[in-house]
């Protein structure tokens, strides 16, 4: 949620450095709290899409990896799939192909 402060708060400057006429220090002051402030949403709005790729999703996607009820891998046909934490705070675990290593899906981590 800070990102959007950065946002703001260089937006702010750079509307008043436009508006004053002046290009100068607070110009770029406002780029350089904007820049970071923007990234961080749209790695945001990436790691929303990339979690909404679950065991639903892969199923409606890929129907004819459902072998005997087991899940295989759409890239190489494997059936050994792994799951692992990922770390930095997002709680998914990624489900994995352990012979080519292709992402099939992502689910939350139960407590």
């Amino acid at each position: 949620m800070a990102y959007a402060l950065f946002f703001l708060i260089g937006f702010s400057f750079l509307a008043g450095s436009i508006a004053d006429g002046v290009y100068g220090y607070l110009a770029l002051a406002g780029l350089a709290l904007i820049a970071p402030g923007s990234f961080a949403m749209i790695s945001g709005v990436r790691r929303i899409f990339r979690f909404q790729r679950d065991f639903k999703w892969y199923r409606k996607t890929h129907p004819s990896k459902f072998v005997g009820g087991r899940v295989t891998c759409y890239s190489c046909g494997g059936d050994r799939i792994n799951a692992r934490s990922l770390m930095r705070g997002m709680y998914h675990r990624e489900h994995f192909c352990t012979q080519c290593g292709t992402t099939l899906y992502y689910s939350p981590e139960t407590v």
